[in-house]
């Protein structure tokens, strides 16, 4: 796969294989991993970037957990990025970042990006999905892929056309 352009969405880079349904991880680190794991084997990214999702939240924090219950894992370009790629990962049980003790998180959204620019059309589509105030309950009952693409592709439709009554 070649270089992602800057107009591909969010349905562009996530396929059957960056997506884990109703997965169970011991802590927020294995939930990391896993989002991270998801990347590898897409080949969006390589190994150092899986340990360098966890590495980030060591240095700098849980600046990821976005929303309650929603984290969105991800290294630098530099870190091993190959590719453009979305992996999300919903959790049975929710996990518990550092200095967010109050608020487990359900559902991970791993990012590989290759520069500054060419995701900015998925992390576009991702504000619209997170403008969602029920987001973060309807991901967790989702059962199947199929069932994902059409709440991204209902969800997306809304805000858009929310936006054109505007």
């Amino acid at each position: 796969m070649g270089r992602v352009t800057v107009a591909e969405g969010l349905l562009d880079v996530v396929s059957r294989d960056t997506v884990a349904l109703k997965a169970h991880a011991t802590d927020w680190r294995d939930a990391v991993r896993l989002a991270g794991r998801l990347l590898l084997k897409s080949g969006a990214v390589n190994e150092r970037y899986v340990q360098r999702m966890v590495d980030i939240v060591d240095e700098l924090g849980s600046y990821i957990v976005l929303v309650p219950g929603l984290a969105m894992p991800h290294a630098r370009p530099e870190d091993g990025a190959r590719r453009v790629a979305v992996s999300i990962v919903t959790l049975k049980e929710g996990v518990y970042f550092p200095g967010r003790e109050d608020s487990p998180v359900f559902v991970l959204v791993g990012l590989s990006a290759v520069d500054s620019e060419s995701h900015l059309k998925v992390l576009s589509q991702l504000a619209e999905l997170l403008s969602d105030q029920g987001l973060i309950s309807r991901l967790r009952d989702v059962e199947t892929y199929e069932e994902l693409v059409a709440l991204i592709k209902t969800v997306v439709s809304a805000r858009r056309d929310e936006a054109a009554e505007k």
